[in-house]
């Protein structure tokens, strides 16, 4: 339990940080390559966060961009 909230934690504070920034794309086709572009994943590692928080079988997450 106490890794899962550590995970949230530091998920969140970037997140944050971000927020106070945010301004809508301002080209959006150029916005969507950014996200879907192949290096995304080596930076953020979505299967290493997956696997630190320590899933049962039966629990679901979900990706809320």
């Amino acid at each position: 339990m106490t890794a899962i909230v550590a995970v949230v934690l530091l998920l969140f504070v970037p997140a944050c940080t971000q927020h106070q920034q945010h301004r809508g794309p301002a080209d959006l086709k150029e916005y969507i390559e950014i996200l879907e572009r192949p290096d995304r994943d080596k930076e953020q590692k979505p299967d290493e966060v997956i696997k630190a928080l320590n899933l049962d079988r039966y629990m679901t997450i979900a990706d809320l961009g």
